[in-house]
């Protein structure tokens, strides 16, 4: 726009309006130009970032997706593992009920032969003492076993016998004669 506008006779010169509208219009269609470019530019990074939003939306979708799966199956992996809690709880208590059973059937096993083994002991001791008493003097030197009378028990001890160990110590003991 530089060119200036030259007069003439009747007004402005024709050459020097249609260059001065040439330049003009060469402008403008650098100006138009331009600005297209710019248009186009926009208009591609407009699409560029249309496609990058696309991506990142299919992106959080799948994120989302994958979470929702990730959830589901872990929710499923704990309902298995507290099934299995479950059964192995279950099956341990029973163990240990059967285990208790068993020991609780040892101890009466075990307290009716003490019981028996104390029985045959008293029994033992009671023979044990038949046998000693028929083999001491009677009288006469007749032992009891050679009686016509069965040996019986005395129903209660003697004062010597219920006396304590230290004074029956002292007491004489009888000597076993045997005859021929």
């Amino acid at each position: 726009m530089d060119t200036p506008i030259k007069n003439s006779l009747f007004g402005y010169s024709k050459s020097s309006v249609n260059l001065y509208i040439k330049e003009m219009n060469e402008s403008a269609s650098r100006m138009l130009e331009e600005k297209n470019a710019e248009i186009k530019a926009l208009k591609d990074e407009c699409a560029k970032l249309r496609e990058q939003k696309d991506a990142i939306t299919e992106a959080i979708l799948a994120a989302k997706k994958r979470a929702q799966e990730i959830i589901s199956t872990s929710e499923k992996e704990a309902e298995q593992k507290r099934e299995r809690i479950r059964s192995d709880y279950a099956r341990e208590t029973e163990n240990i009920d059967r285990i208790r059973s068993r020991i609780s059937d040892v101890r009466s096993v075990a307290i009716e032969t003490l019981r028996s083994f104390s029985d045959n002991l008293k029994d033992i001791e009671t023979s044990l003492q038949n046998e000693l008493r028929a083999a001491e003097p009677l009288s006469d030197g007749i032992f009891a076993s050679e009686a016509s009378e069965p040996f019986e028990e005395p129903a209660a001890p003697s004062a010597e016998e219920a006396a304590p160990a230290e004074s029956r110590e002292k007491v004489a003991k009888p000597t076993i004669i045997k005859i021929k």
